[in-house]
């Protein structure tokens, strides 16, 4: 969600990625060009080591990918978001991806099942977001009309019976926006431990979800060096397409 500073981050010595990892990071590689990759982020996977992770995304895929002098993140994912992550194989890669980033020049959509029946004519949620500290170093996000200007675009993929299936697209960047909007317009996604209300818990437990329902289905981008526009598409995960068949029934 967030634009990296485009500070890198020092090398520095961080624990060794285990097979079962390695295989997962490998096998996550949706497509990739000669100076950027894109990956299916797993669900439950840090892109950052930091505040108790050990090792996170991008650490452990320098070790896997030490054919690569240069990689690093040109946008972040939560850590329980799954789905398309963009990182740069060329440090003039990296300024032209984050170049376009802040420009509006890459078009991000997302899927995610919230509680509740979202009215189609909803298709935009604009509240200002403000970062808090909410204690032991956990940051949140909170509406705020002091906050930072934020926008983002909702329209409906599928309604069920207390559920719906919604597409989110982000304008701005801001940390846990699309959770934070979703939940402010009343409808909480399911899976979400920061911003869950009573009617979402519920629901989430009554689906039988483990995770966060928030996954990055698709990916367009300017491909550095030529301009032409690359569109990624990452496969929902198998966990949240049990989730829809439940919902479904």
């Amino acid at each position: 969600m967030r634009v990296p500073p485009l500070r890198l981050a020092p090398r520095e010595a961080v624990k060794d990625v285990s097979d079962n990892l390695r295989d997962l990071l490998v096998g996550s590689v949706i497509m990739e060009g000669p100076d950027w990759m894109v990956l299916n982020k797993p669900s439950g996977l840090a892109v950052h080591g930091g505040s108790g992770v050990k090792i996170g995304l991008i650490e452990a895929l320098r070790q896997v990918r030490d054919d690569l002098s240069f990689l690093e993140l040109v946008h972040r994912l939560d850590r329980d978001t799954s789905g398309c992550l963009l990182l740069a194989k060329s440090r003039d890669a990296l300024v032209t991806l984050n170049e376009s980033l802040k420009k509006h020049g890459m078009d991000k959509r997302y899927l995610a099942l919230v509680s509740g029946r979202w009215p189609a004519r909803k298709t935009y949620e604009s509240a200002r977001l403000d970062r808090f500290d909410a204690g032991n170093g956990e940051r949140r996000v909170r509406v705020d009309p002091n906050g930072k200007v934020s926008r983002t675009h909702f329209s409906v993929v599928e309604t069920f019976e207390k559920v719906t299936l919604i597409e989110a697209e982000p304008v701005t960047g801001r940390t846990h926006q699309i959770r934070v909007h979703a939940a402010h317009a009343g409808h909480a996604l399911l899976g979400d431990d920061k911003y869950a209300t009573r009617e979402s818990g519920l629901l989430t437990k009554q689906l039988g979800l483990g995770r966060l329902f928030l996954h990055a289905r698709a990916l367009t981008f300017p491909e550095p060096g030529n301009g032409r526009p690359v569109t990624v598409k990452a496969p929902l995960p198998e966990a949240l397409e049990e989730t829809l068949k439940r919902a479904r029934q």
